[in-house]
Order: structure tokens, then sequence, then C-alpha cells
């Protein structure tokens, strides 16, 4: 029986383990793909419209969605951002944070247990 225990010890701890380094770093990308003249959408094609990358220790880039508009023949292009596609990249990193969260909690909660 208590090699069975320090098994299942030992298993928590490797899942911890592993848990710890899907938390330590989250890696979000909104993909974009454009829908053919017959409705299909191929998948395959998706190409990448924003990103945002959360490191545990408080890293943190984005990657932000512009087009280059100009504003007459004369001017020169600047950079807009694409605030749809922004604020739906957005919500794609609060989504991811709270999986990231809940995964944490769910981990912490059966260390915890093991722990007594």
């Amino acid at each position: 029986m208590p090699r069975e225990w320090e098994s299942t010890v030992n298993d928590a701890v490797a899942k911890f383990i592993g848990a710890i380094g899907d938390v330590a770093k989250l890696e979000i990308t909104t993909m974009y793909v454009v829908v053919g003249e017959d409705g299909i959408a191929n998948f395959e094609e998706a190409k990448p419209a924003a990103k945002t990358v959360i490191e545990l220790e408080g890293d943190y880039l984005d990657y932000i969605p512009v087009r280059l508009v100009k504003e007459s023949d004369q001017a020169k292009a600047v950079p807009q951002i694409d605030r749809d596609l922004y604020r739906m990249h957005g919500e794609n990193v609060q989504k991811a944070l709270a999986y990231r969260n809940s995964l944490f909690s769910t981990v912490m909660a059966g260390i915890k247990s093991l722990m007594g």
C-alpha cells in the first residue's frame, strides 16, 4: 500500500510540473481565413491576424493588427489599428486567461488535498 501511495504522489508531482510549464507561458494567436465564393473556408490556409504572449513572470508581448491607410493621394500611409479584430482577439485572450487560471486552481487544489 505505501508503494501505491508513493506512486500516486509521484504522478501528481509530475502532472503539477507539467501544468506549471503549461501556465508559465500563455500564447494566444487569432487566425483569419478567407471564405471562398462557394462559401467554404479552407482552414489549412489560415493566417495569423493578432498574437499575445504572456509569461508567468509578467513579460507581455502584444502583436496588434494594423492596416496602412492613406488619408489622401499625397499623404504617406500611416498604421491604424484594426479595432474590431483587436477587440475580438482581446476576447480570445480573456478566455485563455480564464482557462489558465482555472487549470492552475485545479492543480493547486489537488496538491493541497494530497498534502492534507
